[in-house]
């Protein structure tokens, strides 16, 4: 029966709160945040794996949606990053009935990848012979066969989770934070409030977003800067007028200088520039956006941030969790992604959560930080562009070299000649699958040599009879506007 506090009421605060309800079901609970303060808000949208997460912590997903203006997601358009006018898709993998690939006598089942290796060989349209690309850019929908995420209005989810917690005896304290006491071991044991109120608590978590009120200004833990991989110092978020069509998918649309996010809801779009700020100052960042979309648009405010990590997310009796921890930029949502596996490997270590053994706590930060340098190596992968029509462009490559450890996995990816088995995935639950890679290179034009697929072609169903059931299932799917009029 151990009281633990949450700092900080946002999508992270909120999150963590319900897992440690559902994991340590006779716990106290207590999230503190202000609403003076507010929420960052800076992402709208997620990965699959937030469907499981909502399921374990018996949060209707389809409610979810409902509650927070909120779409589904069943990839990303990576727009313009060639400079060419292009666009390709990053969609989520295809299951049941759609994904039945296979190679008789080699591989039985999980034959995604070496479908994509042939359509690749063939020279064959990704966004054509893909289904969740096809479905997607008709704007349908198939939650039956495709994987899915969420978008969701990130100031409707804070209220939306807020309610369910309170109907699971969690508690919430408006205030604004001052300091904490400590033991002799340096365990944190109190919060006290800025009007003087004081809270007892036995374990803390850190979800004060970029304020990192415990990891940075108490704990002063050493942080980890991605900067010479990620340059992305700068984000101006934006809110767009819903179109008539709802797409279903986040747009990543590549800009001179950085790139647009296009987050659909059912109400609206949420969207952002998130430029590199040694090149164009945010009033020049505003400006390129007007020219891009032909009218003047309102900046929420300026949100600066540096790509990284701390070397630690768990010290002494405090766990800082989604931005807190670190962050590496809405690419690709990683930082929810990253908060959802975070708090799911808790279970593993659920005897230092509740007791306090020091040698757990160190496997548990191996593992969330090198979740954090994956994903950076993927977000990494989409900046290696043929763009060269903007100083910026031209730079990134000289001066963001790629991260030691994502050398090898690169030329492996250059060469044409990547699986699953070049994925670092010791110490890991959070990295992005070998066929992810794929729809990169394949939209970058990153290969610089011809695949090599010898025994490997006869992958069934063949493309042309995977062909006709994409084009049939997408003909006879929802479109993703009536689904939502649906729920």
């Amino acid at each position: 029966m151990k009281h633990f506090v949450i700092l900080g009421s946002g999508t992270a605060g909120w999150l963590t709160a319900l897992f440690i309800r559902k994991i340590l079901p006779q716990s106290k609970i207590t999230v503190v945040g202000s609403k003076q303060v507010g929420i960052v808000g800076v992402g709208e949208a997620t990965t699959p794996h937030i469907i499981g997460f909502l399921q374990f912590i018996n949060v209707n997903p389809f409610d979810f949606i409902k509650k927070t203006g909120g779409t589904i997601k069943q990839g990303i358009s990576f727009e313009n990053w060639n400079g060419d006018e292009k666009k390709y898709f990053h969609g989520f993998l295809e299951k049941n009935e759609m994904n039945t690939f296979h190679i008789p006598n080699v591989f039985d089942n999980d034959c995604m990848s070496h479908y994509l290796n042939l359509i690749n060989k063939k020279g064959l349209d990704y966004n054509e012979y893909v289904y969740g690309a096809k479905l997607s850019y008709e704007n349908k929908v198939d939650t039956k066969n495709m994987g899915f995420a969420l978008h969701f209005d990130t100031h409707l989810l804070s209220k939306y989770l807020q309610d369910i917690a309170t109907q699971r005896n969690i508690n919430f304290v408006d205030g604004k934070f001052r300091n904490v006491e400590t033991n002799d071991k340096n365990d944190i044991t109190k919060i006290i409030l800025e009007d003087e109120r004081e809270i007892d608590l036995d374990f803390i978590f850190d979800c004060t977003g970029f304020a990192r009120l415990i990891i940075d200004k108490h704990y002063k833990v050493k942080w980890n800067s991605y900067l010479k991989h990620l340059p992305m110092k700068k984000g101006i978020p934006f809110y767009l007028k819903q179109d008539e069509d709802i797409m279903p998918y986040t747009q990543a649309i590549a800009m001179k200088n950085g790139w647009i996010w296009k987050i659909p809801l059912q109400h609206r779009y949420g969207a952002g520039y998130i430029f590199d700020s040694d090149y164009i100052t945010p009033d020049q960042a505003q400006q390129e956006v007007e020219e891009f979309l032909g009218h003047d648009i309102q900046i929420n405010k300026l949100i600066s941030f540096e790509a990284g990590r701390y070397e630690k997310y768990w010290v002494n009796n405090c766990i800082a969790v989604g931005l807190s921890g670190g962050f590496i930029e809405p690419l690709e949502s990683t930082s929810i992604f990253l908060t959802l596996q975070q708090l799911s490997i808790l279970r593993d270590y659920l005897p230092s959560l509740v007791g306090n053994d020091i040698k757990n706590k160190e496997y548990y930060n191996r593992v969330v930080c090198h979740n954090s340098d994956e994903c950076r190596n993927f977000v990494y992968l989409h900046y290696l562009t043929k763009r060269n029509d903007s100083q910026f462009w031209k730079d990134f490559k000289q001066k963001n070299l790629p991260p030691d450890n994502f050398k090898e996995t690169l030329t492996k990816l250059k060469d044409n000649n990547f699986s699953n088995l070049d994925l670092d995935q010791n110490y890991c639950n959070a990295n992005f699958a070998d066929f992810s890679f794929k729809y990169v290179c394949n939209g970058l034009q990153l290969y610089e040599k011809e695949i090599d697929i010898t025994g490997l072609e006869n992958v069934v169903p063949t493309v042309e009879d995977y062909k006709k059931q994409i084009d049939y299932k997408v003909a006879n799917a929802q479109s993703h506007k009536q689904f939502l009029q649906t729920l």
